[in-house]
Order: structure tokens, then sequence, then C-alpha cells
């Protein structure tokens, strides 16, 4: 077994773009559990290594119990960028979801949680950059469920000076344009200059909407192939279907109790095309959520009566 400094490697967890994640041991004097995620072997000062550093200085910002802890992050003799992260023993949101059979309700109540997650990293200059299932992790019951974000390995200091909302850094602007297509808002894609906090909100709407319908909001086999360039074009020409229609076309009874109508017109709003046009913080997300369960009016109005003067909220870094 392969050792990087005082973490012994055991078994491998998974693969990504950028290299593996690997369960280990770590020696004294913490001896615990981590996850170490090993970058692919690159020249030192070269883009992965640079994500590493600034993933390290992001999460160190961060304490939320739906966070997932970084506790260290290096470079090894050969070449190796790892980072040592809390390890979560649990499968991805939607994983939980269809092993426990959960109802709607219950999928959209693990929601709110992760909003607030993403918050929270917001307030703290942080925009996560690649949330989807897999980034998304559950431990604990059915009835228990506790959901914590994982990997922000592409995530980008917000520069809260000179407008507010731009990644620092020469390479800031290489690591807009990155991120996974079906789960990615279209200004990301796009590689726009300006992505800020809209683009999470995208992400989760991305998330909910395939924990209620089991698929993804964007299905086209031309994301796989389509160069940067066409992704901004391709993501933003599809439309996304109510989830109530989708769950109608896979055959699956809707429940009575539940008002899908608003539940459609929350899912959307979050992934609307246009970043003023979504809800303006993952907190308006969260919030619109919980009144939903609770039975209450959301805020989130059909597509055709939204405007440019609905939504009044001060934005975490503005």
């Amino acid at each position: 077994m392969r050792s990087f400094g005082p973490y012994r490697v055991v078994r491998h967890l998974g693969s990504g773009g950028m290299g593996s994640v690997w369960l280990a041991e770590e020696g004294a004097p913490a001896r615990r559990w981590v996850a170490l995620k090993l970058l692919d072997l690159v020249p030192e000062g070269a883009a992965p290594a640079w994500r590493l550093a600034r993933e390290r200085l992001a999460l160190g910002r961060m304490n939320h119990p739906n966070i997932a802890q970084v506790y260290d992050a290096g470079l090894t003799p050969d070449g190796h960028s790892y980072m040592a992260m809390e390890f979560i023993e649990g499968p991805s949101i939607t994983a939980f979801a269809a092993q426990h059979a959960l109802a709607p309700r219950e999928r959209v109540a693990l929601m709110p949680p992760v909003c607030d997650a993403v918050q929270h990293a917001h307030q703290r200059g942080v925009i996560h950059r690649d949330l989807k299932p897999s980034n998304v992790l559950v431990r604990g019951t059915a009835t228990q469920p506790d959901p914590v974000v994982i990997d922000f390995g592409i995530a980008a200091a917000l520069d809260a000076r000179g407008g507010g909302n731009r990644p620092r850094g020469a390479s800031a602007a290489r690591a807009l344009a990155l991120g996974t297509p079906e789960y990615a808002s279209p200004e990301q894609l796009g590689g726009d200059a300006d992505v800020d906090g809209r683009a999470d909100v995208y992400s989760l709407g991305a998330l909910l909407f395939e924990l209620l319908t089991e698929r993804a909001p964007i299905q086209d086999a031309r994301l796989a192939d389509a160069p940067a360039a066409e992704l901004r074009r391709l993501v933003t020409r599809l439309g996304v279907p109510a989830p109530s229609r989708v769950r109608a076309e896979q055959r699956q009874a809707p429940a009575a109790d539940l008002d899908w109508e608003a539940l459609d017109r929350v899912t959307l709003q979050a992934l609307e095309k246009a970043p003023d046009q979504r809800y303006p913080a993952p907190r308006a997300l969260a919030d619109d959520l919980r009144r939903w369960l609770a039975g209450r009016l959301v805020a989130a109005r059909d597509p055709a009566r939204r405007g440019r003067g609905l939504w009044r909220w001060r934005l975490p870094w503005g």
C-alpha cells in the first residue's frame, strides 16, 4: 500500500476527471479515516495543483455541518497533488433516495440542508461550480438523513473588490468553464467572467429535478462531445420540462396530497436559463422549499409572469 506523508492508502473509492479518491488512514496524532484525493501526475504549478491550493484555502474558511471538512493538502515529491478530507460514508443523494424508495416529499426534504450549505459557502466567498449528485453524499438513515456537500475542487474565491464576483488569479478564468454539462448553468458553460452564486442555484435546481424525476433536466447525447464553445448554446436552447410532466410520462402516479403545480414552479425557477430570473441565492430556494413542505404558498411564479422586479434580495457579496 502506498503512503503519502501520514496517510496510508487502503482502498479505491472512485475516479473523476482530475484524478482519484482513496480511503486512507491518517497516523499520529489524529488517527482517523480520511478521503484522500490524488490528482493526476502534473508538473508543479500546473492548473490541477492551483485548483488544489485554491480548494484548500477556500474550504479552510468554511465550517458547516453539511460541508465535508478539509484537513490537509499538499504536493508529494513525485508530483502528485493530494487533499485529505473528511470521509463521508454514504451514497450520493440520488442513490440514497432510490435505495430507500423515498417518497417525493422526503426527496424534497433532502434539499434545504444542501442549499444551506451552499449558502454558507457563498457568504464566505466560494462558489462550488460542480454541484451534482455524486458531490452530495448522504449519511444517516431514511428517517434521519444527513446530506453533505463534498469536493469544492473547482470552487473559485469571489473577489469582493472590483466587481464583486470575479475569481482571483490569472488561472481562474480557465476554471469558469469547468463543471458537468447536465448540471452546469449556461453562463458557466459559456465561460462568462462574471459567473456568480446563481450558477450554483441552477445546479441545485438540477439536483432537485433529478431527485423528483430520476433523470437530469437536460438530456442530449451531444453534451458529451460538444466543444466548450457550443455547450452554452446547446444548453440554452434545450428546454426543461416540468417535473410533474416527466413523472406522468414515466407513468408515476402523482401523490394526491402534494401541490405539484407549486413544486414545478419552484424547480423551474431555479433552472431558468437567465441568472436574473432564478432565485438570487440558495437561501431563497431553501425558503421556498420549506414553504412548500409546510403547505404554504411559495414565492415562485409561473414563468410567463416573472419579471426583473420580482426579487429584491441582497446577495451575500453585494
